[in-house]
C-alpha cells in the first residue's frame, strides 16, 4: 500500500523542523533508503541548490539512517520511481508542475508500495480538489489522494 504524506509547505518552519514527517516517511523501510527528489514544480536553474537543501533537511532529521538520494528527471522517471522507496515531490509553481507531470503519462502507476510525499503545490496536485489562495478559486487535482486541500502561499 502506498503511504501518502501531504505537507502544506514550509516544513522547515514547523516546531520540530519536520522531524516527525521524516520519521513517519521511513517507518518500516529497510536501510539503505532510496529517496527520489522531484523538483518539477521549480525552474531548472533552481534544481541544484534545491536538491542540496532537500538532501540536507533529510540528513539533518534522519542522522543515523543510511540514505541514498537521486534527482528526478523526465527522461528516466519510470525507472527512478521503480528504484526508490520514497518519492518527494516539492512545492513551487502549480502550473509548471501540472505541465511537466502531464508530459509523463502513467507515472502514478509506479508508486504502489512507496512513500509519496507532496509539499505545497504537489499536495494540491495529488489531492482530488484544492483551493488556490492566490487566485481564490477551486481546482481539480489528480485525485490520487481523495482529499480537499488548501496550502500556504
Amino acid at each position: 500500500m502506498t503511504k501518502h504524506i501531504l505537507i502544506g509547505g514550509y516544513l522547515h518552519k514547523a516546531s520540530d523542523h519536520g522531524k516527525a514527517m521524516y520519521q513517519e516517511a521511513i517507518k518500516s523501510l529497510h536501510q539503505p533508503i532510496n529517496i527520489l527528489i522531484c523538483l518539477f514544480a521549480r525552474p531548472f536553474n533552481q534544481w541544484g541548490k534545491l536538491f542540496k537543501n532537500t538532501v540536507d533537511f533529510f540528513k539533518e532529521n534522519l542522522r543515523d539512517i543510511e540514505l541514498r538520494f537521486e534527482l528526478a528527471n523526465r527522461e528516466n522517471i519510470i525507472n527512478q520511481l521503480n528504484n526508490n522507496h520514497i518519492i518527494f515531490l516539492s512545492g513551487g509553481d502549480s502550473s509548471l508542475l501540472d505541465k511537466r507531470i502531464s508530459e509523463l503519462p502513467n507515472w502514478y502507476k509506479c508508486i504502489d508500495n512507496k512513500v509519496l510525499i507532496g509539499s505545497s503545490a504537489s499536495t494540491d496536485m495529488l489531492s482530488t480538489y484544492n483551493f488556490d489562495l492566490e487566485h481564490f478559486e477551486c481546482s481539480c487535482g489528480l485525485g490520487l489522494v481523495p482529499v480537499k486541500t488548501m496550502v500556504a502561499l
